[in-house]
C-alpha cells in the first residue's frame, strides 16, 4: 500500500504544481474523442497497462497483507486507482485548488481502503 500512497503523493504534486493546469498528457489523450494516430493509440495502451499492472501487483500484496478488504475485487481496485488517477489529473485541468484535488484522492482511498487519509 506504501506504494500506492506514493504513487498519489506524486501525481497530486505534479497536478498541483504550478503550470500544471492543462493536466496530464496520457490523461488528455484519454479523455480526447478520438486519439489523431496509431502510434499514440499503442503508446497510450501500454501506459494504461503498466499502470494497471502496478495497481494490480499492490493491490495484490496489499490483500495478502490484510489491507485490501476481501469485499473488494483486485480488479475493482485497479479500476477505482486508475479512475482516481484520471480525476486527479482532469480536476488539475479544471484548475482545482489543491485541497479539492487531495480530498478527491482521499476520498477515493478510504472507500477502497476503509481507513484514513493516504
Amino acid at each position: 500500500m506504501k506504494a500506492i500512497a506514493h504513487y498519489f503523493h506524486n501525481a497530486v504534486e505534479i497536478a498541483t504544481t504550478k503550470g500544471m493546469g492543462r493536466g496530464c498528457f496520457l490523461v488528455n489523450l484519454l479523455m480526447s474523442a478520438e486519439i489523431p494516430t496509431p502510434e499514440l493509440q499503442q503508446a497510450v495502451e501500454l501506459n494504461v497497462t503498466f499502470i494497471k499492472n502496478f495497481f494490480y501487483e499492490h493491490l495484490d500484496h496489499a490483500r495478502l497483507d490484510g489491507q485490501l478488504p476481501q469485499t473488494i475485487s483486485i480488479l475493482e481496485g485497479v479500476d477505482v486507482l486508475f479512475g482516481a488517477t484520471i480525476g486527479v489529473f482532469a480536476l488539475a485541468r479544471m484548475k482545482a485548488t489543491p485541497l479539492m484535488i487531495q480530498e478527491f484522492v482521499n476520498n477515493n482511498f478510504r472507500g477502497l481502503f476503509s481507513t484514513k487519509d493516504f
